[in-house]
């Protein structure tokens, strides 16, 4: 008998719609061993015609200039601007669409990125469903919101109420939260056992410092400042593909000890064994940071598509906003000086945790395609 076969669509445009459709196709491997292919697509560099099959590469300048990201978020953010913005790319790239979707057959598409729905205009009604999964938090864009979607996979009470206000019925919405590994909620391991692993002094707390895929903000000035204030800690920073700040770090000599990684593929472990995270408030980082049960610094976020974020963990006292790095220094010594502060706000963070996500959404595909 012929497995199902199921084409998860994604795009390298930051990196959690690529993480978000990992965990999905874990979860699904996991809970439904040898029943179903799956397949991940970087759509926008296969369908895309030039220039739009470029956005993956441009997208780290992109963002650089967060007062034109977040014009360009705020001015398309409409029903009827969404559409358009959508038609036209599904125009555009007519004929690559309907080509790959000639070439690509499968019983269902599961989207983690707004720019597939563009496939729903030449999918044949007797033909494959689209699921979407929402990555977005808190502020999620109306682009995200197309009626002819089988399902929309939402992470909040915020973004299922903008998807009902985009035109979305209830029977289209399911709530579910950010689907995530769930390495990150594995407790297989001590912090001191893990901390271990990764060679880092098991003696003393964590601080963990992470600017997204891309390894974007003032990275090395808030390494140098903490790291010059001397906290008893150590430090562990992921530089992503930025390759030349993990160069420039790891000529440096410090006071305490630093370990500079470029792109890892052991952040669940990173996480499960530190105290402190630091980062920009990129949506999956913020869930994976909450199943980790981590306190965060936020010092950055895109204006439009992030600053929701930024609210939801402040107001549920998960973490701070620290948007320099002297600010930085001072919360990370105030959190390390008052321990049973610091464990009100891991438990605070965790209490925000949608750790059953993956497996969550695995479980409605399955149905789709009668596993």
């Amino acid at each position: 008998m012929k497995k199902p076969h199921i084409i998860l669509l994604f795009s390298d445009t930051g990196g959690g719609h690529r993480s978000v459709a990992e965990a999905i196709k874990e979860a699904i491997e996991l809970k439904y061993p040898g029943q179903a292919d799956i397949e991940m697509i970087d759509f926008i560099k296969v369908v895309g015609r030039t220039p739009l099959n470029k956005i993956p590469d441009l997208y780290p300048w992109m963002v650089r200039v967060p007062k034109a990201w977040e014009l360009g978020f705020k001015i398309t953010d409409s029903k009827t601007r969404a559409k358009l913005f959508q038609s036209s790319y599904s125009l555009y790239s007519k004929r690559s669409l309907k080509n790959f979707i000639r070439n690509h057959p499968c019983d269902l598409f599961v989207s983690t990125h707004f720019g597939s729905n563009a496939f729903l205009d030449y999918l044949s009604p007797r033909g494959p469903k689209m699921i979407s999964v929402v990555t977005d938090l808190i502020s999620a864009h109306s682009i995200w919101y197309d009626s002819r979607l089988d399902l929309c996979i939402v992470p909040s009470k915020a973004v299922y109420r903008s998807a009902k206000i985009a035109g979305l019925k209830k029977r289209q919405l399911k709530i579910i939260g950010l689907p995530i590994s769930s390495k990150f909620a594995d407790e297989k391991y001590s912090k001191a056992e893990l901390k271990n692993k990764l060679n880092w002094p098991v003696n003393l707390p964590a601080i963990l410092i992470m600017g997204g895929g891309f390894g974007h903000g003032p990275l090395e000035k808030i390494v140098d400042d903490i790291a010059k204030s001397s906290p008893k800690a150590s430090l562990a920073v992921i530089t992503g593909r930025n390759n030349k700040l993990k160069e420039a770090l790891s000529k440096k000599n410090w006071p305490i000890q630093v370990n500079v990684y470029s792109f890892t593929k052991q952040i669940p472990q990173m996480m499960r064994c530190s105290d402190i995270l630091i980062t920009k408030a990129g949506s999956i980082t913020l869930a994976e940071a909450f199943s980790a049960s981590l306190p965060v610094i936020l010092y950055d976020f895109l204006p439009g598509q992030e600053e929701g974020n930024v609210i939801y963990l402040v107001d549920n006292n998960a973490g701070v906003f620290a948007p320099n790095s002297s600010q930085i220094v001072s919360v990370v010594h105030n959190w390390l000086k008052n321990p049973q502060k610091l464990k009100r706000i891991a438990n605070a963070s965790f209490r925000l945790s949608q750790a059953k996500a993956a497996d969550d959404t695995a479980e409605i595909i399955a149905k789709k395609i009668n596993l």
